[in-house]
């Protein structure tokens, strides 16, 4: 499916890969809950996985999952990309329908890249530490 330069498909366990083990992706989208990249045993079978591409190449991901509130997303653009991201995330919105999303509060500027791209902060969804750091999450949807 095309979308101008921004193209949307299943994406191959090693482009899946490539996009979560960017060490960028892989400091934002993990706790510290988690271990290192190495130890990352690819995507359980219950997330949905699209790939963004241009010119046949993964720019990212957009990933969901089922949770007792709705289905979750989690989306991530290798940077020399993220000028394809608001695309990436609007077709994959058509395709995916409503989901929610919950993001630190540390990560001001992906609350406001969803705000803008119609998600709405409907309040508080729990913690997030980091580094030691225990950060308040935002829970966005978008219907």
């Amino acid at each position: 499916m095309k979308l101008g330069l921004c193209s949307i498909g299943a994406p191959s366990a090693d482009e899946i890969k490539r996009v979560l083990l960017d060490p960028e992706i892989w400091e934002r989208e993990t706790d510290d809950h988690c271990g290192p990249a190495s130890s990352f045993p690819g995507l359980p079978d219950t997330v949905r996985c699209l790939g963004g591409y241009v010119e046949d190449a993964i720019i990212g991901l957009a990933m969901t999952h089922k949770t007792e509130v709705g289905t979750k997303i989690h989306f991530a653009v290798l940077r020399p990309y993220r000028a394809h991201a608001r695309a990436f995330l609007m077709r994959a919105l058509e395709i995916l329908g409503p989901v929610y999303c919950d993001i630190p509060e540390c990560y001001r500027a992906v609350i406001n890249f969803a705000l803008h791209a119609g998600f709405v902060a409907t309040g508080r969804a729990g913690r997030y530490l980091k580094h030691g750091i225990s950060h308040q999450r935002t829970r966005l949807c978008r219907s």
